[in-house]
């Protein structure tokens, strides 16, 4: 062989060995099993940075430590890990450039230790890790959203103190959950644009921390707040305003409150101002009235019940043309008043002292007459998944003839007729909160409260 290419053959394999000895990401992978997470760095010894999905999932994994290399990954999916107890391994992930960041149904993780690194404006996603104690070790740079739902041991947010702002804060049936002063001294949103979603937490008693009561005070804009169905005291937005000392934020007409028919709220006007709709019966100056909302679904009467010493005017039609409902102006209640079927209806409460510090807390609640004889509920109907991030879907043993979806102000977002047995509903364009979503199939009718993230 010529010797000057021999010599060329022999530079080609010596400079070209130690590229294929190195081994790139891969674009996706799922660890099933402790053993290909301690080979992990072997196979791929210069990988950082996957741009597909990383799925950790295995009965017998209990230590990261073998993926301290990695710093992004588009997809991020540790679940069904049952003897994982942190997250120490992912101390180099940013989360720079991800998409998805999901921690779920692993029963013995206690904290999100390993975390320290994480930073990503997207967030994390806590969801049912039977063991979850707090949420010590997340950075103290972190400014995304966090998730936390269906842990069932959480009792408080310790750990989060350390953070200085939250883009949103999602807190849904955390059965233990009763201390979230962590919260305190986070930022929550901005003055343009919040996301504060709080329900379900049977334990929970105390949100007028800090934070939460800065925010409902300065936000104008974007404002998405859902709390209710927690214990006494931040069981709805009215009820935790109250006790942070703030206006209400249904102090007029086009902010009403909506209610749900059968459901009894507290709520409160002290602080409330005068609104320009003048009642037709027991007006009194500076009435410091508040406003709700509600749809009649199938009943063609309600009854309407307010503590004593409050008045109520009912009325018909959008905020800038509203018409006074014929006999439904009285004190203490409304009693069998004739309304349209499957109609938003707006209601005025005021009390009979006159003066704005006059006033406080009262309950109300609108009696849905269906409820009393009959379950409204759609029989064998199905609505999932709920929360949704893009796509809705409705399965039924009878034909879905309609269905509407409302916002909490009883706007009409879209109005659909299937007339199927399923149908999609594509949520992706709404923004994050909760819609009414109305369901016809035949003569059967029922009202969904669905979670847009």
């Amino acid at each position: 062989m010529n010797t000057k290419l021999h010599s060329f053959l022999i530079n080609i394999v010596i400079v070209t060995m130690p590229i294929l000895g190195f081994s790139q990401c891969p674009s996706s992978i799922t660890l099933t099993s402790q053993a290909e997470v301690n080979a992990f760095p072997t196979n791929y010894p210069t990988c950082t940075d996957i741009d597909g999905t990383l799925t950790i999932s295995g009965n017998d994994i209990t230590d990261l430590t073998p993926l301290l290399g990695i710093e992004t990954v588009y997809h991020l999916y540790i679940q069904d890990n049952p003897l994982l107890v942190d997250l120490t391994g992912l101390n180099n992930f940013t989360g720079e450039g991800v998409d998805e960041f999901i921690i779920s149904n692993n029963d013995n993780l206690i904290n999100i230790n390993g975390l320290s690194s994480y930073v990503s404006n997207y967030g994390i996603r806590l969801h049912y890790n039977n063991s979850l104690q707090n949420l010590i070790g997340i950075s103290p740079s972190f400014a995304g959203t966090i998730q936390l739902l269906g842990n069932p041991s959480i009792q408080s947010l310790e750990g989060l103190e350390v953070i200085s702002s939250l883009f949103g804060i999602l807190l849904q049936s955390n059965n233990s959950l009763s201390d979230i002063s962590a919260l305190s001294n986070v930022s929550l949103g901005n003055d343009t644009y919040v996301d504060i979603i709080i329900t379900d937490n049977p334990n929970l008693s105390n949100c007028n921390i800090e934070s939460v009561c800065y925010s409902l005070t300065n936000c104008i804009s974007e404002c998405n707040y859902q709390i209710e169905n927690n214990a006494e005291g931040c069981s709805n937005i009215l009820e935790i305003g109250y006790n942070c000392g703030i206006e209400p934020r249904n102090d007029d007409c086009s902010s009403s409150f909506l209610l749900t028919l059968g459901e009894q709220i507290v709520a409160y006007n002290e602080l409330a101002t005068s609104s320009n709709q003048i009642p037709s019966c027991n007006n009194v100056s500076n009435r410091a009235d508040v406003w709700f909302s509600f749809n009649t679904g199938a009943n063609e009467f309600i009854d309407i019940n307010v503590s004593e010493g409050y008045n109520l005017q009912l009325w018909s039609g959008a905020c800038s043309s509203l018409t006074q409902v014929n006999n439904a102006c009285s004190s203490g209640s409304l009693v069998n008043i004739p309304v349209s079927t499957y109609t938003y209806y707006k209601l005025q409460v005021w009390s009979e002292d006159t003066g704005r510090m006059a006033t406080g807390l009262f309950d109300i609640v609108i009696q849905d007459e269906l409820l009393s004889t009959q379950d409204i509920s759609l029989v064998e109907f199905s609505l999932y998944p709920n929360p949704t991030s893009n796509i809705l879907n409705l399965k039924s043993n009878k034909t879905i003839t309609q269905v509407k979806v409302h916002n909490l102000l009883g706007q009409e977002i879209m109005s659909l007729k299937p007339n199927s047995l399923t149908e999609e509903i594509d949520l992706v364009e709404l923004n994050s909160g909760m819609y009414l979503v109305t369901v016809k199939n035949n003569n059967s009718s029922a009202v969904y409260r669905v979670i847009k993230e």
